[in-house]
């Protein structure tokens, strides 16, 4: 009996939570397959609607193929307005395209950073933390640790430990080095 009321009580719970019933759907690839499609319905509906979040997660979704047919040139235009709507999840991931040359983008670094710029300027932590590690590290902008620390300051406040973690490094000295065999992965040695 006390295990039918303890059930009962739990099911009330999840009831008045609002939990939606798809999230008690148990895994597999019926339950994951209807759910992406019909999270596709949903972002596409509020991307419509000028929603910058849900362009970036439709966006994401015809990136990875998740509940459509991947589509390098859709996912492209749905990140761009994103970033145009002041995602800047979007407008740091389409740097990012550009940086590595995906996303069936020309590798641009130039332009990747005004999409890093432009992400950090809307707070995304991502963006200020590339841009940080960027004038750290002189990675095509020229060296400048005053603006390293100030993105990576920036990162840290916008909730980026490993930002934080690095600008309390350089607060104290610290330099990053470069080893031939390990690019761009910083190690700390102390300045002298």
């Amino acid at each position: 009996m006390k295990k039918l009321l303890i059930g009962l009580s739990a099911l009330v719970l999840l009831l008045l939570s609002g939990c939606s019933w798809r999230s008690w759907l148990p895994p597999g690839p019926y339950s994951d397959a209807l759910a992406k499609r019909e999270y596709v319905s949903i972002y596409k509906k509020d991307c419509a609607l000028n929603d910058g979040r849900g362009c970036y997660f439709l966006a994401y979704r015809y990136s990875m193929g998740y509940g459509v047919k991947r589509n390098k040139s859709k996912s492209v235009k749905y990140y761009s307005k994103a970033c145009a709507l002041n995602n800047g999840r979007g407008c740091s991931t389409l740097g990012k395209c550009f940086e590595d040359g995906k996303c069936g983008l020309k590798k641009n670094i130039s332009k990747a950073l005004i999409y890093y710029h432009k992400a950090c300027d809307l707070n995304y932590h991502a963006g200020c933390s590339i841009l940080g590690w960027r004038y750290l590290l002189g990675n095509n902008v020229k060296k400048d640790d005053a603006k390293a620390k100030m993105y990576l300051r920036k990162a840290c406040d916008l909730g980026n430990t490993y930002s934080c973690l690095w600008h309390r490094r350089l607060s104290r000295g610290f330099k990053p080095i470069v080893l031939p065999h390990c690019q761009n992965i910083p190690t700390e040695r102390q300045s002298k």
